[in-house]
């Protein structure tokens, strides 16, 4: 039997009923029946999905790392324009009155700048590189993760009962199946 042909907009109505019937859980083969499709047909439609919201998730990331950016970009001029002006001459003036007669005196001092904004700089900076990446990696010490395991209250053997399925999910997924 040949493979029912839709129209473009067809198409697109049917991959609205895949995502949706896919993302409550239901398989490939409910979908196929539901839609009047064979099952290759829906691993299709999900391969196109899985695309567009791959693309739609990395936009969306880097939207918002742009935003983030921006706003840094906004606080770090803030604080440098702050610390400028923290180290301004502080004047102060005194007024003194001595037979009837008022005089004022004019008194500058030098500041030597508040590093409250220079600290504010600092983790706009970090924040900026850990935005973007390139923050210097940690070295994580990992000799003995069992026992660093126990000490944290976390059964080692179960850890890695619960970690191996999420990594071999994740390892050479070819995407949706049944």
């Amino acid at each position: 039997m040949a493979a029912p042909k839709f129209t473009k907009a067809q198409r697109e109505a049917n991959l609205l009923k895949v995502s949706d019937l896919y993302l409550t859980g239901k398989t490939q083969a409910h979908i196929a029946g539901v839609i009047g499709c064979s099952q290759p047909q829906v691993s299709a439609y999900l391969r196109k999905l899985y695309k567009r919201w791959q693309d739609a998730a990395t936009i969306n990331i880097d939207h918002l790392k742009a935003r983030e950016l921006a706003r840094l970009d906004k606080i770090e001029a803030e604080a440098w324009s702050a610390w400028e002006r923290s180290q301004a001459d502080a004047e102060t003036e005194t007024t003194s009155t001595f037979d009837g007669k008022a005089t004022s005196t004019l008194k500058r001092e030098g500041q030597v700048g508040d590093p409250r904004f220079l600290d504010i700089v600092n983790k706009c900076i970090a924040q900026r590189c850990k935005i973007i990446g390139i923050e210097a990696p940690q070295k994580i010490e990992m000799r003995d993760w069992r026992e660093e395991a126990r000490k944290s209250g976390i059964d080692p053997d179960k850890l890695v009962d619960q970690l191996i399925p999420m990594v071999q999910a994740n390892v050479g997924d070819p995407g949706p199946s049944d």
